[in-house]
């Protein structure tokens, strides 16, 4: 009974060095399994906006014959992967038609019925909900292309906001000589990297999925990317790779350019604060005082100030001019401040 003991604890010991090499192989090589149940719950990390991609699916289905309209949004589909947008292409295009038609159709029909009932008069109607529904068409085409727009726009500010923390990464693991997919790999911290982690999912699908390499799969993302600081860097980082061994001279310079602009960047805000200060004291604290304190003084003397009751300027002046002066002030704060 002990021998067999003694060879039942050496078969568990066994088995559970193999199993902390399985885990440690999942840790550096995981861009090299293949496609399991695993990374399909990885690829729906990816996948975002799924109400859209329902709209969107349905549209193309059920919406067909508005495929003529996708011709005037065709030249902005593909901004939706430099927005973070990940759809297909061609649902987003047909639910936009469909949006278009919907405040075509919905504007003509409100407007005609109404001005129809009020004025009775037929061609007024007609002129009157022709109108209208341009307007609606106008909103259908406006209101999708403003998401896309403000989505973009956003991303690019979250990316450059992050982009010291991306470039350290990839200095420390080139002067450590990581593998590209180890690199890729590390990226796991999205308190830290915030939306790259996205680009970074994107990156590693086309890599398990599509069979390409990691520095066609980091040109692919150079392209798509909103912001050309990272696209500059990205797609210079592959053409070192391609041309030169030794990458640590170009990382360097690339570490040191990103910190000289973040620092500059700094140094402007600091500058336009100091302006911003001054017309802040002068225009949204001294104004609203003395405008306070002359409504106390005529108050209190008797009469009004410029033909306006006293009390209720200081009510005003106390409980809507000073309040919207200070939302102004704190938003004139907030538009001039650097993501850092």
């Amino acid at each position: 009974m002990k021998i067999k003991d003694l060879l039942k604890k050496k078969i568990n010991i066994t088995i559970q060095i193999g199993e902390e090499k399985e885990s440690a192989e999942e840790v550096l090589g995981e861009l090299e399994q293949p496609e399991t149940p695993q990374s399909a719950s990885s690829q729906d990390v990816i996948i975002k906006n799924r109400h859209l991609i329902a709209a969107g699916s349905w549209s193309r289905r059920n919406a067909g014959f508005l495929s003529f309209l996708s011709s005037l949004v065709r030249d902005y589909a593909p901004e939706l992967k430099r927005a973070g947008i990940y759809v297909n292409e061609e649902d987003f295009m047909a639910f936009w038609s469909l949006l278009m038609f919907i405040g075509a159709v919905s504007g003509f029909s409100a407007a005609f019925v109404t001005f129809y009932l009020s004025l009775h008069r037929l061609a007024s109607s007609l002129v009157l909900g022709a109108s209208a529904g341009l307007i609606g068409f106008s909103l259908g085409l406006g209101i999708p292309l403003y998401y896309v727009s403000s989505k973009k726009t956003s991303r690019k500010a979250q990316l450059e906001a992050v982009m010291p923390f991306i470039v350290e990464r990839f200095a420390s693991y080139i002067e450590a000589g990581a593998p590209l997919k180890e690199l890729l790999n590390s990226f796991k911290d999205r308190m830290i990297y915030g939306v790259w982690i996205d680009e970074v999912n994107e990156i590693r699908k086309e890599i398990d999925l599509l069979g390409i390499s990691p520095s066609e799969a980091l040109m692919n993302a150079a392209e798509r990317s909103p912001s050309e600081t990272l696209s500059n860097f990205l797609s210079s980082f592959v053409l070192s790779t391609r041309t030169t061994a030794d990458l640590r001279p170009f990382i360097n310079h690339e570490r040191e350019t990103i910190m000289n602009q973040k620092r500059l960047t700094i140094d402007k805000f600091l500058e336009n604060l100091g302006a911003l200060t001054e017309s802040v004291i002068s225009l949204f604290v001294i104004l609203p005082i003395t405008m306070l304190t002359m409504g106390m003084i005529a108050a209190t003397i008797g009469g009004g100030f410029f033909g306006l009751n006293p009390t209720a300027l200081i009510l005003v002046t106390s409980f809507v001019i000073m309040p919207l002066m200070f939302l102004v002030a704190m938003e004139s704060v907030s538009s001039i401040t650097p993501r850092m």
